[in-house]
């Protein structure tokens, strides 16, 4: 695989949060879809979790000490160093601190750090993600220059399974009985029974929950006597692997305040809400505030008898359970880890004229199957043709060549412009394992700019794309062009449409 290293450093063991891992697995997935490399590295990870990473092509890297043993450190920065220029580094764990994150960035690594309520006392990462739906905006005023927040649940890294949520056409019975109860990996102070209690106290009749037990769950057996002593409606689910199924499934979920519930919002799926851990505060109170959900009694405060009132009445209220599902579903589309993947590989964009040495790459991008898939003609381009033509444009006054890079210099996209009078025909392309970003719109606008700059105002730019390439068509709308009439461009071949912006554009005023 070509492009940046992704290391995503996160420990999950009955003691650790489980949640960090997911959400580390879920950009893992991602990035891995754009062709690159990434690999787990934990303290003594948890087999089924190793399991699932590797199922998914993501290397698993055991490490011998845990953070912050400065054994951990080194091992941590000779990955870093080891996995070449444009490596990032994602970490999850509130023992990763500020000195860590300064020793990987001087080891040549860009950073990512997840937080949920500003544990650091400054950030020095590239990036810091927190992805709940609510954060006090005081938490992140000790950022170091050039590092950049991303916030809300429009980032929320959800788990794969999650990332394109299925359509759910849920209906709203005027009494609803299928309840789902999930507290996340572990449950320490044993919350899960207590709602097992509640929801048995519940006069719904034919009431059906399914309790999900977590891998790291201490109190498994309580649980399951809970259950037991609700009767016949009730089942314990362990190690469960289709969670959309089960959520899709029911009329109501009773939560902690970890992923999960994001997850849940995701699928339009009504919640009640709870917690112990001061990480779940800013979704419960963001998911509440958003009306995706109601917020239960938090920690020991919770009782059986609460979970009952609370309960009956949302089962009881079909209007409330549709506004809720509305609501999360505006709250949380599920395109977080794209968003997170777009900052990261991207970050702001720099042109620079192409250069000599890079026409093997160009070349590689230009023979890739999905350009010339989308090109007029589809043909492999042979490598002596491609250099004669290089070199051709190189020299040519009325031709503009430039490269794109992101963020760590990584190059992310070409932009041609050759010009015939007034006009310029575009060129461009996204790096393979870049697309799907919304790279090409901001590819556009900032060779557009260029352009201006060394042809002057008035010169008319065109993008002739092939019908059926609906990424870059959308790509030239995003950046302002406009669909061109029939007949007043120069021809576009057969199967084409033109796009066009400047002075002459369509609907542009004289």
């Amino acid at each position: 695989m070509n492009g940046p290293r992704l290391i995503l450093r996160a420990d999950a063991g009955p003691d650790m949060g489980v949640g960090h891992a997911m959400r580390l697995l879920a950009l893992g997935v991602a990035w891995k879809a754009r062709g690159l490399a990434a690999a787990w590295a934990a303290h003594d990870p948890m087999p089924a979790l190793a399991r699932r990473f590797q199922a998914l092509g993501i290397d698993v890297l055991p490490l011998s000490a845990r953070h912050p043993d400065p054994v951990d450190m080194r091992a941590l920065e000779t990955l870093a160093r080891e996995s070449g220029p444009g490596c990032w580094v994602a970490l999850d764990g509130y023992h990763f601190d500020e000195s860590c994150q300064t020793t990987l960035k001087k080891a040549g690594a860009r950073v990512l750090w997840l937080d949920d309520f500003g544990a650091c006392p400054r950030y020095y990462a590239d990036l810091v993600l927190n992805q709940n739906a609510w954060h006090d905006p005081d938490w992140y005023g000790n950022l170091a220059p050039g590092s950049m927040l991303l916030t809300g649940p429009s980032h929320a890294l959800l788990r794969p399974e999650f990332s394109a949520p299925p359509p759910v056409a849920r209906s709203f019975p005027a009494q609803a009985r299928r309840v789902l109860v999930s507290l996340g990996g572990a449950d320490p102070l044993a919350l899960a029974p207590r709602v097992v209690d509640g929801l048995a106290r519940c006069v719904a009749a034919g009431l059906e929950a399914v309790v999900v037990s977590g891998p790291a769950n201490p109190t498994r057996s309580q649980l399951r006597a809970a259950c037991q002593r609700a009767g016949a409606g009730f089942t314990l689910a362990e190690y469960v692997t289709d969670m959309p199924g089960l959520m899709a499934w029911a009329d109501v979920a009773i939560l902690a305040g970890g992923v999960s519930c994001l997850e849940a919002a995701a699928m339009g799926l009504p919640m009640l809400l709870t917690g112990f851990a001061d990480n779940q505060r800013g979704n419960v109170r963001g998911l509440c505030s958003a009306g995706a959900a109601v917020n239960l009694d938090w920690g020991d405060a919770l009782t059986a008898d609460g979970v009952a009132g609370q309960a009956a009445a949302l089962l009881a209220d079909p209007e409330a359970r549709k506004a809720m599902s509305q609501a999360g579903r505006a709250f949380v589309d599920a395109k977080g880890a794209r968003r997170v993947l777009a900052a990261m590989l991207a970050g702001p964009l720099r042109l620079r004229p192409v250069e000599s040495a890079d026409c093997e790459l160009l070349f590689r991008w230009a023979n890739d199957s999905a350009t010339r898939a989308n090109a007029f003609c589809s043909d492999p381009i042979p490598w002596e043709n491609h250099v004669a033509w290089f070199s051709r444009k190189l020299a040519a006054p009325g031709s503009l060549l430039f490269l794109a890079h992101g963020r760590g210099g990584v190059p992310v996209g070409q932009i041609r412009f050759d010009r015939d009078g007034d006009a310029a025909l575009i060129d461009f392309s996204v790096a393979p394992g870049l697309r799907g970003l919304g790279l090409g719109s901001n590819l556009l606008s900032m060779g557009i700019e260029v352009m201006r700059h060394a042809w002057g105002p008035d010169v008319t730019a065109l993008g002739q794309v092939k019908r059926g390439n609906k990424a870059s068509a959308a790509s030239f709308v995003r950046a302002g062009f406009r669909l061109a009439e029939p007949g007043k461009d120069n021809a576009a071949p057969e199967g084409a449409d033109t796009y066009r912006v400047g002075p002459q554009a369509i609907g542009d005023t004289p």
